[in-house]
């Protein structure tokens, strides 16, 4: 029985060639695409299931009430950890996490490298697999450093018999190694090249003993026994109790599984992240699996009347009906695993470059049993879903009927047929309005005005003695004739910096506590950057006798008790609706005056409505950055290699090392067009999979009219009219398909909308484009057939007849 299937499904292959591969090929593209989706779901769900004990590991993060807003921070007071350790006996291991980028040195090998200082609890909490070394000497060793393979490679070309040699962070700092551990796979959390001791750390840093200061990053592991609300409760508690904030500020517990997934917080509750786009592109394989699915179903049912003999005489022959369904759904079957045995090879072909778009190294692993599972239930799915009404459909045919030639009933068939075409292009339609608003809020928000003009500005980091010579090294800028400016600032212009409130004011509300950031500049930043300048005056400018460590001494105190400070706009607006110029600002006991006022401009979230307010201090001796905008017409990488040419020379120990402030704003959009980037193709690919049936739906039309179109040139009909009586019913189906996928497009693309403050109101143009691409596309496949057969020869087809 079975090789008679097999004889069957070989003869109705080669007998319908053309329909089985615009089938094939519909399957091809959609379980590619499905495969594809499929694998970056799957890395995204293992985000730092790595870890064995993710059950019990929480990050503590704070929730700090402003003004009535409650902003969520990944920053807790150094204090806390050991506070947590003495008095809270439901956590078993603790550990405080900073990162810092340093030089780290080995002879004339020296690369910058992310480290990260930790308590000794860290590797029991993440359980890290030592090569060499292991937990007992890394605790024993203030000063010794853990790691990776990757930098072990790197600076002594393997990974064996490393501890115990030496490496030089920053030029200074003598580090024993004291363990190698095996890299970490790229979907955690967790990103360093080497692991050092917190002891070593907080040696000079007095702020950390302060309830006040959050500056370093906890994470703890609950004890097996113990209970999450209790120790969610005391973790709560334990700040407002050593502080007296009234509860305005207190910690929570953030479970690991989540910190990628749904790391994102609205109002101090945890809101959403990204696992927002996991269940979006998961949904989007599945749907573009149906669309092939409908293909498949279309292209079946649409050669149903010339199947009909064959059923018709197979029954005669004795034929049951189930064993019809049973050769459709082998069909389907036989073709679905076809295609995706050669989707498997295109994945393969095309996963470097899919890697490259998503930032991931995504491995299609076929040994692996949870792939082989997915791919079988493709399989299973597709076969199924596209077997299913054609088995059901074609067998139904009665043998009297079909062998005298007559028509049976065809309303059904074609209402689904013309169902499933409208459902493929609402499908597709959807994917391309949302590909132009992702697009459009894109472009929204690069497009903004972040209160300075960020092209053609450089950033470099401080490293050594580069604030010390800072004098020479300006000096020795401007003369190079290639850059404009250049200035100093205390943190990245695009990154939060140390945010407080406390501040009071003439006129301030007793309740009235808002959030306010605060920097540290010299003179030249606000020219150099371009801030404009609204009232009153920029910082004087230091002369050259004076040292940089010295300018606060000299320009930042106007008289004994106050320091010059300049504000933004919407700070001032918080203090009067008049000039602020001259007015004094106080905090902890220190005396503010403001001279100048400037435009608020954008950090940290690119997508806020607002700017948090900020105060500036001229404390060049607290800058960690320094800024240099390159003039006009000056050839960037001329410009580059100046400015190496003056650091390298003033600061030899430290390899050079910038980033173009608007590469660094840019990097901030990669997850939003990632998505972009890939709802462009998936919405291509959906289309051309609609239009694959569409192509084959509109042979078919075209062979069923074919006697009418004859008839129709004999009486003089055009071609233009011949393609206008096959296009207009197809027309009818893509406009339907309109109407029904601009009311769910509305809605689903409101929804991710949401998400920015700053954002795009939906416009008329974008349905419209859409819907324009969409006729145009299904015009465009229609009329090839539809003008291919109306170019046929009237003689040969009645001579045929």
């Amino acid at each position: 029985m079975y090789k008679n299937y097999l004889k069957i499904l070989i003869r109705g292959f080669f007998k319908n060639k053309g329909y089985s591969i615009l089938n094939i090929f519909g399957l091809v593209i959609g379980i590619t695409c499905a495969s594809l989706i499929f694998l970056w779901v799957e890395n995204e769900l293992n985000y730092n299931k790595v870890f064995p004990n993710r059950a019990n590991i929480y990050k503590i993060l704070t929730n700090q009430e402003y003004n009535g807003e409650i902003y969520t921070f990944d920053a807790t007071p150094g204090i806390l950890a050991p506070t947590l350790r003495e008095e809270e006996p439901g956590i078993k291991y603790l550990t405080r996490f900073n990162e810092d980028k340093r030089l780290v040195t080995l002879g004339e090998k020296a690369f910058y490298k992310e480290g990260v200082y930790v308590d000794d609890d860290f590797y029991s909490i993440f359980s890290l697999q030592f090569i060499e070394g292991n937990i007992r000497n890394v605790k024993s060793d203030i000063n010794g450093i853990v790691i990776t393979q990757k930098t072990a490679k790197q600076y002594f070309g393997t990974n064996k018999n490393i501890v115990g040699k030496t490496l030089k962070l920053d030029n200074n700092i003598d580090c024993e190694i004291t363990g190698v551990i095996a890299d970490l796979p790229d979907n955690v959390s967790l990103h360093f090249d080497f692991l050092a001791s917190f002891k070593a750390y907080e040696l000079d840093k007095e702020y950390l003993k302060y309830w006040g200061n959050n500056a370093t990053s906890t994470i703890i592991q609950l004890a097996e026994n113990s209970n999450f609300n209790t120790v969610n409760s005391a973790v709560k508690k334990i700040i407002p109790k050593k502080t007296d904030n009234e509860g305005r500020t207190y910690g929570i517990l953030h479970s690991i599984n989540d910190w990628y997934l749904r790391g994102r917080f609205k109002n101090g509750i945890q809101n959403d992240g990204n696992i927002v786009y996991v269940r979006l592109f998961f949904f989007i394989a599945i749907i573009i699996l149906i669309i092939a699915c409908i293909n498949f179903m279309n292209l079946a049912t649409a050669r149903s009347v010339k199947r009909a003999n064959e059923v018709g005489v197979r029954k005669v022959l004795g034929s049951k009906r189930i064993h019809l369904i049973i050769q459709f759904f082998l069909e389907s079957f036989t073709l679905t695993t076809l295609a995706t045995i050669i989707s498997v090879f295109l994945v393969l072909l095309l996963l470097p470059q899919f890697n490259q778009i998503i930032g991931r190294n995504l491995q299609i692993g076929l040994t692996n049993p949870i792939h082989i599972a997915v791919l079988t239930g493709i399989i299973i799915f597709c076969g199924t879903l596209s077997g299913f009404y054609p088995a059901f459909y074609l067998s139904s045919f009665k043998p009297v009927v079909v062998l005298k030639g007559l028509k049976g009933k065809q309303g059904g068939a074609t209402f689904i047929r013309n169902g499933l075409v409208v459902a493929q292009f609402a499908a597709s339609i959807i994917f391309i309005i949302s590909t132009i608003v992702i697009y459009s809020q894109i472009k929204h928000v690069k497009s903004r005005d972040i209160g300075y003009d960020k092209s053609s500005l450089v950033s470099i980091n401080i490293k050594g003695d580069l604030l010390k010579n800072y004098d020479v090294v300006k000096q020795e800028i401007l003369n190079t004739g290639m850059i404009e400016n250049i200035g100093l600032n205390s943190y990245n212009v695009l990154d939060g910096g140390y945010n407080g409130s406390g501040y009071s004011w003439e006129g301030k509300a007793d309740k009235f506590d808002p959030l306010i950031s605060m920097r540290f500049i010299d003179s030249e930043f606000i020219p150099t950057i371009g801030i404009k300048i609204i009232d009153g005056r920029n910082f004087y400018t230091k002369t050259n006798e004076n040292s940089i460590m010295d300018i606060q001494n000299l320009y930042a105190k106007t008289n004994e008790n106050t320091i010059e400070a300049i504000i933004t706009v919407s700070f001032a607006k918080m203090i009067s609706n008049d000039s602020v110029v001259g007015k004094l600002i106080r905090k902890d006991g220190d005396v503010y005056k403001i001279v100048g006022v400037v435009n608020d401009f954008v950090y940290g979230n690119m997508s806020i409505k607002e700017a948090i307010p900020t105060i500036f201090f001229n404390y060049p001796s607290e800058a960690t950055y320094i800024y240099a905008r390159i003039k006009k017409n000056v050839p960037v990488n001329k410009a580059i290699t100046a400015l190496s040419t003056v650091i390298e020379k003033n600061n030899p120990a430290f390899p050079f090392e910038y980033n173009f402030v608007e590469d660094t704003f840019n990097a901030k959009f990669k997850s939003e067009i990632m998505i972009g980037k890939l709802s462009q193709w998936f919405a291509l690919l959906a289309i051309l999979i609609s239009c694959l049936g569409l192509f084959g739906l509109a042979a078919y039309t075209a062979e069923q009219k074919n006697k009418e179109i004859t008839i129709r040139k004999v009486l003089g009909a055009s071609i233009t009219n011949i393609v206008t009586l096959l296009s207009s019913e197809f027309l009818k189906l893509v406009v339907i398909s309109i109407l029904i996928a601009i009311p769910i497009a509305w809605l689903v693309m409101s929804n991710w909308l949401q998400k920015f403050a700053y954002r795009i109101d939906m416009s008329w143009w974008m349905f419209l484009i859409a819907a324009l691409v969409a006729i145009s596309i299904a015009l465009f496949t229609i009329s090839f057939q539809a003008i291919k057969a109306a170019r046929t020869n009237p003689a040969k087809t009645l001579r045929s007849d």
